[in-house]
This record gives C-alpha cells, structure tokens and sequence, in this order.
C-alpha cells in the first residue's frame, strides 16, 4: 500500500515534515493555521521560537485497507441466455492466476467480452446483441458476474442490472479498446491517494 511505503519513508525526514504528513494525510490540504504550526515548530528545531509540541506521521494515522480498497477479482460469468449465440446455461469460470479462453472465430470469444464490458471498467463499451441468425426474435440477455472483494470466502454477484461500484474497479481491455488508446487523445488524471501528498508536501517547502 502507498501509504504504508510513505510511513517507513517518512521516519527519516525532519520532524516538521513528518507533522506535516500527518496533517495531509488526515484532513487532505494544509491550512494557514497548519503552515504558522509547522512554522514554529521549525523555529524551534534552532532555538528561535518555544519548543511546539509536535505529532508525527504513525500507523494509526494510515488507513487500514477496506472494502473501499480492497482489490476486486473475477471468478466466473454465467450465461443464461440472449448474448449473441453464446451457448445458454454457460459458465466461464476464471482462475485466480491466469485464464486463457481460445477458439475459432465466432466461437463466442467476443460475447464474454461484451459481458464483462457492460459492467466493469472499459474505455469503449459494446451492445449486448440478442442471437440475431436463430430465426426468432431475440431474447433479452440473462446473464451474472461473480466476483471476489478481498479475501472474501464468498463471492458477490453482479445479475446486469445497474452499476455496480465494486466490479467496475476491474478494467477490461481488447481490440477495441486498444483503438481508443491508440487513436484518439486521452488524459491521465488519477494518482493513487499518496503520492499526491509528496507535491503536497513540495508546495510547502516552495510556496509559489
């Protein structure tokens, strides 16, 4: 975990660091209030002001891992019926390591794919389609997606209806997806929660 990494990092740096860490990690920002506190509390490592009372970064101000961060794994998807011509009554089950799933084109390959794109996190989703060669009209999609949060013994279930904030921490990536990246321009905006206390802690150093 980052903050875990930050913890250890943080024992060798100067005390109005590690109080300074401490603060962001707990309330996010720095107030004004905050930077006269750890103000003084420099003034005091060299004698020029009264010696501040200071409360460095601990574990018990890191986060213990929840549900909120717990990583989220597939263990199977179940095809009941009405995506494309998958096979009605399917289970694909994944291993906790690595799953390979092969077969001829039009095998059903891209079905699964569909599946898992319609709930977790893809740069491109598809339409579900109904088996459109069966001769009947097509039949809603029935389908479930069972995953894990954690170490859970018991896996959660996801039966296509709604969103779901868990498994849409899995992202999928294929064909189409590559497309995306590769053809049209993307942001990165998202930084784990940790490092973005080291710019944090910067400004403080180099106010602008």
């Amino acid at each position: 975990m980052v903050l875990d990494e930050l913890l250890d990092w943080s024992v060798g740096r100067p005390v109005w660091q590690r109080d300074a860490l401490r603060r962001l990690v707990v309330t996010g920002e720095l107030s004004e209030k905050d930077i006269d506190d750890l103000t003084e509390i420099c003034k005091a490592k060299h004698g020029l002001a009264e010696q501040e009372v200071t409360h460095p970064l601990t574990k018990e101000d890191v986060p213990t891992r929840g549900e909120s961060t717990a990583p989220v794994s597939l263990t199977s998807i179940y095809h009941h019926r009405g995506v494309n011509a998958l096979a009605e009554g399917q289970t694909l089950a994944f291993s906790p390591n690595l799953t390979v799933v092969y077969g001829d084109n039009a095998a059903g390959k891209t079905g699964y794919i569909r599946i898992l794109k319609s709930a977790c996190r893809a740069r491109r989703r598809e339409e579900i389609l109904g088996n459109v060669v069966s001769g009947a009209s097509p039949l809603s999609p029935v389908v479930a997606i069972k995953y894990r949060v954690g170490d859970e013994e018991e896996p959660r279930e996801w039966a296509g209806d709604g969103e779901d904030d868990l498994i849409s921490r899995v992202s999928v990536f294929d064909a189409q997806s590559a497309a995306v990246y590769l053809t049209e321009k993307t942001d990165v905006a998202f930084r784990p929660f940790g490092l973005d206390l080291f710019d944090k802690l910067v400004r403080v150093l180099y106010p602008a």
